[in-house]
């Protein structure tokens, strides 16, 4: 079965989401969806340090990219900063992807433990 691209669809659209993907293909970037997934889309970004254990540094940046892109919003209150998924749907779509790949893994290591016994 072939599937071709529709005709309308435009190409602008495509290059948001590929710049979007980019963004998400960074372990620690995942990992932050996950954290604010989790927590119901909110966290104070020293939650999201803390979790990680990196710099507040390399935090910042993966906050610029995300945020630049539209995956997250962020607001000052008072020295705190608040990061939020700026949509829902995004933390969703990474825990679909996530049990895709683990159930994937599990039938890897079933598959792998039965071709060993023969």
């Amino acid at each position: 079965m072939v599937i071709q691209a529709q005709p309308q669809m435009d190409m602008s659209l495509l290059e948001l989401q590929a710049s979007f993907c980019r963004v998400m293909g960074h372990p620690h970037r995942i990992l932050i969806l996950h954290l604010l997934h989790e927590a119901g889309g909110e966290l104070p970004s020293a939650d999201i340090l803390r979790q990680l254990g990196i710099s507040k540094a390399s935090l910042s940046q993966h906050l610029s990219r995300m945020v630049a892109v539209g995956l997250l919003s962020t607001r000052r209150s008072g020295r705190y900063l608040h990061v939020k998924l700026a949509c829902p749907e995004v933390g969703d779509a990474c825990t679909s992807v996530r049990e895709v790949l683990s159930r994937q893994a599990e039938e890897r290591a079933c598959s792998f433990a039965t071709e060993q016994r023969m």
